[in-house]
């Protein structure tokens, strides 16, 4: 006889994936991702769901719970809904043999009967052909834009979660979107997350974004990242004035080239920290440089990498300094504007939350993030809209 054991099992998961390579969601996050299903479907006994990137098999088993109160009417019987549930709608399958075999074991567990038949395979994402009506997934954010076409081809609606940065999805598509929800911050990491649902019966440009409580509907969105929707319609006003941004370039110079140059002119790579000096620095021929390395001007200077889960520190260099190619400068006028700039960066509440709210993650991360930025004339406007959002 089948016993029906799901709660326990998902109780169990978290425990044992904190030893694994396997990140999971939260119970709170997967049943966000639960409740973007259309209530209909979720007490149609026929509807069919598949996450091809199963890992443990967590989302289908929270899946599987909220199917077991929501397909009472339709299947009275406890035992033939829970048969209906795992032999009939819920599809799994991953890449690693080893999470395959977990997420099969943990659905016998939750079935309570090792020999029953569940669907769980061992396959690539990229070469499965099956078609359901959900495909939902936690799925990581470098794979989005390949998996999203993909499987919006063979299943009428996609849910995922991912990273929520300005790379979760192609701005140039960002309309495919039906409903856009911001998770924020992830206990894992200090990366924000969102879900993004995609459906086939979307006839609009519009895209839903919501938290959970609001519901905002936005057309022709231009940008996704933000970890809140608060942050998110802050930015969203301050974007649509089109304020003009920063120019930014990067120094050309590699270390291969600057290692096997000899000569007088100062090169650096990388501002340091706070309190110290720049990165790298090298002395070459100024034979090797050229404009494009910020000779000759003043100069805000930011490190490529920048420092990760908060705005990058900036520095001053004068004209006489050339930057390489993982150091990102901006033109300024002299050190007192640079100053101005650097005031601004470190102690305006509303440049911060803007900067915060469009950063990847760090500001330096790439030329178009200066571009977005106003620059610091603009500060009435913006704190005006600042003070429209987060009132005190």
């Amino acid at each position: 006889m089948l016993y029906n054991n799901i709660s326990k099992v998902i109780q169990m998961i978290p425990l044992f994936s904190r030893e694994g390579t396997q990140i999971i969601l939260s119970s709170d996050r997967a049943k966000c991702m639960i409740d973007m299903i259309d209530a209909k479907d979720l007490a149609d006994p026929t509807t069919t769901y598949q996450d091809v990137q199963c890992g443990t098999g967590f989302i289908m088993l929270m899946l599987a719970e909220r199917l077991m109160t929501t397909l009472a009417n339709a299947i009275p019987d406890e035992q033939n809904r829970l048969k209906n549930i795992f032999q009939n709608q819920l599809f799994l399958s991953d890449i690693d043999s080893t999470q395959t075999r977990i997420a099969r074991a943990n659905l016998l567990r939750a079935i309570g009967d090792r020999s029953f038949p569940i669907n769980v395979e061992q396959a690539d994402c990229f070469k499965l052909q099956r078609k359901t009506k959900y495909t939902l997934g936690s799925i990581d954010f470098g794979t989005t834009n390949n998996f999203v076409p993909f499987y919006r081809n063979l299943s009428e609606e996609v849910i995922i979660v991912t990273r929520a940065n300005k790379h979760s999805y192609e701005s140039n598509r960002i309309n495919d979107i039906y409903t856009y929800r911001f998770l924020g911050v992830s206990q894992q990491s200090a990366v924000p997350l969102c879900i993004m649902h995609f459906s086939r019966t979307k006839k609009t440009k519009d895209v839903r974004f919501t938290d959970g409580t609001r519901y905002v509907n936005i057309t022709n969105p231009s940008f996704l990242p933000g970890e809140d929707l608060t942050g998110y319609l802050y930015a969203s006003e301050v974007l649509a004035l089109n304020l003009e941004g920063y120019k930014a370039n990067y120094g050309t110079l590699s270390r291969e080239e600057c290692r096997a140059s000899k000569g007088h002119q100062l090169v650096i790579f990388g501002v340091g920290t706070k309190d110290t000096d720049y990165g790298e620095e090298f002395r070459v021929s100024k034979k090797i440089v050229s404009t494009k390395d910020g000779l000759g001007v003043n100069k805000l200077v930011v490190s490529k990498n920048g420092n990760r889960g908060q705005r990058s520190i900036i520095k001053f260099a004068g004209p006489d300094i050339a930057l390489g190619h993982t150091t990102l400068w901006i033109e300024v006028n002299s050190n007192d504007e640079f100053k101005e700039i650097n005031k601004v960066w470190e102690k305006e509440p509303a440049y911060d939350k803007l900067v915060r709210i469009l950063k990847e993650t760090s500001p330096a991360n790439g030329l178009d993030f200066w571009s977005s930025v106003p620059q610091i004339k603009y500060l009435k406007q913006i704190k005006k809209i600042y003070a429209k959002h987060y009132k005190s």
